[in-house]
């Protein structure tokens, strides 16, 4: 029996409110403090994490995953939460190691276009 996207919606509506409740025990935060974090309502967020809720807003999705430091794809998609890294860590790098390794990469490529024109002049 076709359900013209009914069941995927569902699917959708039930991860969304399974991921943010396992990052948020996983944080260890409680709902309380998320929805004053997110600036939702405790009932809002109890009925997103219980799956009551048929479509959470963009807005709401959007602030409880700045709340708790997340992507807002990470909320929606992401099959296993327990996998989904902290945003800050994905930008924490230092500049004078970003120089060196794109120093080094610059490098390796200069090496391998002169052994391109190497081998084109068939001098390699």
């Amino acid at each position: 029996m076709e359900t013209y996207g009914l069941e995927s919606e569902m699917s959708k509506r039930h991860r969304i409110g399974n991921n943010i409740r396992a990052i948020r025990n996983m944080k260890g935060i409680s709902q309380k403090a998320l929805a004053e974090t997110a600036g939702i309502g405790l009932r809002t967020l109890s009925n997103i994490e219980a799956c009551r809720t048929c479509n959470p807003g963009f807005m709401q999705i959007s602030n409880i995953a700045e709340a708790l430091n997340c992507g807002m794809d990470d909320l929606i998609y992401r099959e296993d939460p327990e996998m989904i890294p902290e945003r800050d860590t994905l930008i924490q790098v230092e500049p004078q190691a970003l120089l060196k390794t794109l120093l080094e990469f610059q490098g390796q490529v200069g090496q391998m276009i002169r052994n391109i024109k190497k081998l084109e002049r068939g001098s390699l």
